[in-house]
């Protein structure tokens, strides 16, 4: 069963950490009783375990169901095996509007005392959306000085370069235009080659797939890659393999049809 979350109806209430303070080392004790539910919150690390891992995963889940309660989140539940699926119930959650993000970092430049004016701040939202992380880190560089000063004449996400470059160089293949597909594709292979240590190529892969003007063709072999990502020794290189791969595909596919 899926559900739908309504985040309007939700407030964030945000507070500061005056002091941390040590209190020693203690015993710790199980405190699992079945009256009261112990919660065990997982982030993310679902789609990033092994075949072993799943099993010690179900195994703990099946020892500890009458007293614990389990919260996994992920971006693919196809990618979680069906004995863990099957002891879980699945809930669905919407994308957050932009509106609710502006308003969300808005209060967070407030609270820290940071001057900033709409246009910078949509810009950095718009760029950067749907990636609450990357938005909030981005604000944070950019007001080191008390002050949120975005340069508007570079990219503020490399990934989000990478997805339109990718999405271009598709196009041209499929238009058989040699001059724009030689042009992206060097600017991908200039982008990957400044930028591979920072580059979350986990998202490069779920914003091209989900690209709506993407080709289906190019989905299938993206969709492929993403799927292989975790295994790959160079992730450049990977990425680069994957380019070829859908040059190669749409170039054959459409040969085929003008053949027809």
């Amino acid at each position: 069963m899926e559900l739908k979350s309504n985040l309007k109806n939700f407030k964030i209430n945000t507070v500061k950490i005056k002091s941390i303070k040590k209190i020693g080392i203690i015993k710790a004790h199980n405190l699992s009783v079945k009256k009261n539910k112990n919660f065990l919150l997982s982030n993310g690390v679902l789609t990033h375990n092994t075949d072993s891992a799943f099993s010690a995963l179900r195994n703990v889940v099946e020892k500890y169901s009458q007293t614990s309660r389990f919260i996994c989140t992920c971006n693919y539940i196809s990618k979680i095996p069906d004995a863990i699926q099957s002891r879980m119930q699945s809930y669905k959650f919407e994308r957050v509007s932009k509106e609710y993000i502006e308003k969300y970092c808005s209060d967070i430049l407030k609270i820290e005392n940071i001057k900033f004016d709409k246009d910078s701040l949509l810009f950095v939202i718009d760029s950067l959306y749907p990636d609450i992380r990357k938005v909030i880190n981005c604000l944070q560089k950019s007001s080191l000085t008390g002050e949120l000063k975005v340069n508007k004449d570079i990219s503020l996400s490399i990934e989000k370069t990478l997805v339109d470059l990718t999405s271009n160089l598709v196009y041209a293949v499929k238009n058989k235009d040699s001059m724009n597909i030689n042009k992206n594709l060097k600017k991908v292979l200039d982008l990957l080659n400044e930028n591979d240590d920072v580059i979350d190529y986990r998202s490069v892969y779920q914003e091209l797939f989900f690209k709506g003007d993407i080709l289906i063709q190019a989905k299938v072999i993206i969709n492929k890659y993403s799927n292989s990502h975790n295994q790959c020794l160079v992730p450049k290189m990977h990425f680069i393999g994957m380019i070829f791969d859908i040059i190669q595909t749409i170039q054959e596919y459409y040969k085929a049809l003008r053949g027809k």
